[in-house]
């Protein structure tokens, strides 16, 4: 079995020279490391962060902290690139960043022809994300289940700042406009601090007829809820909020969000959220699952963000996945092994 070290350290940018490098854009560099073995110890990490929460300290036998040592490749990813990926996180107390460009989306019913049960005839997803979702709901209908729908996808700020003026407008039919407005904005986040502004993010509720009103329970209360719940981590997705409730949130219970099979495996393994798991991978620096005899399946490393691109230095084997600014001043990378 392959011993793990932390293999990634943040090499500092240096200021003069970097008008070459900015002209890449959003191009990924990858340098080969030719056989070279880690420069560092694996003390020397660079992802290192302040001390968290007991309850993230202990893995599951599956996940070892660290990468497998040896000879490593050397990746430079722009900022640019970083801020395209899927862990970025963004809700009230983390606003898109600037940078962040507008998302590239495809109209979910003219993409996948019929194949995903969409209420919203203009709905739009992010191109991995759909096909995704279509995979998904498929394998779901091919096993009797024909209630998933999706409700909502990818919204424009426009769409996003109409969606909290109508709950707002909703809530003070009972209540004055101030209590109003402050509530609306515990339900609906505000126009730039959506995940719904991303690529990545569905509402998918259980509809038993095509025009009737949605299931308002908890997703675990039906056969087909729990099946998304348990399963949608196969397919690269994550329930955002698998604690919220559904009587006093009508939107957050069924928010889904596509990170990708590596991520959402790893949160899978370890039972985490988003937020508990983008925690975990400072503590550790790196993260790896292991098959059953101990050799590396898929790696997930956290490193801090430079100013205008990050180095990584990864086992040679890897496998690019996705590059990932976590809007919190660290950057994830994460790869599978073939």
């Amino acid at each position: 079995m392959r011993s793990m070290a932390v293999g990634v350290r943040r090499i500092t940018q240096r200021r003069s020279g970097t008008g070459a490098l900015a002209a890449f854009g959003a191009m990924l560099l990858l340098v080969l490391g030719a056989g070279t073995v880690l420069e560092g110890t694996p003390d020397q990490v660079a992802a290192a962060a302040a001390a968290k929460p007991a309850e993230y300290s202990t893995l599951p036998d599956s996940i070892r902290a660290g990468l497998p040592q040896g000879a490593v490749q050397r990746l430079t990813v722009t900022t640019e690139r970083l801020l395209q990926g899927r862990l970025l996180l963004v809700d009230g107390e983390h606003s898109i960043p600037e940078g962040v460009q507008p998302p590239v989306t495809y109209s979910v019913l003219g993409y996948v022809h019929g194949r995903v049960a969409c209420r919203d005839q203009q709905a739009q997803l992010g191109r991995e994300a759909l096909l995704a979702l279509e995979e998904m709901f498929v394998d779901a209908r091919n096993l009797g289940m024909r209630t998933l729908t999706l409700f909502a996808g990818t919204r424009s700020p426009e769409q996003q700042r109409l969606l909290l003026c109508e709950q707002t407008d909703e809530l003070s039919r009972r209540m004055d406009i101030e209590q109003a407005a402050a509530l609306a904005k515990t339900m609906v986040d505000p126009p730039g601090c959506a995940e719904h502004q991303l690529p990545w993010t569905a509402d998918i509720r259980i509809c038993r007829t095509w025009n009737g009103l949605p299931e308002s329970g908890r997703l675990e209360d039906s056969e087909e809820g729990r099946w998304l719940k348990e399963h949608a981590w196969e397919y690269g997705f994550i329930q955002r909020y698998p604690d919220a409730d559904p009587a006093a949130d009508q939107h957050r219970p069924y928010c889904f969000r596509y990170v990708g099979t590596v991520h959402a495996r790893l949160m899978h393994e370890t039972g985490l959220d988003l937020e508990g798991y983008l925690a975990l991978l400072r503590e550790k620096g790196a993260l790896t699952l292991v098959d059953r005899n101990g050799a590396p399946v898929l790696s997930a490393v956290c490193a801090e963000a430079g100013e205008r691109h990050t180095v990584y230095e990864i086992p040679r084997e890897a496998v690019l996945d996705d590059a990932s600014m976590d809007n919190t001043g660290w950057t994830v990378l994460s790869f599978t092994y073939p």
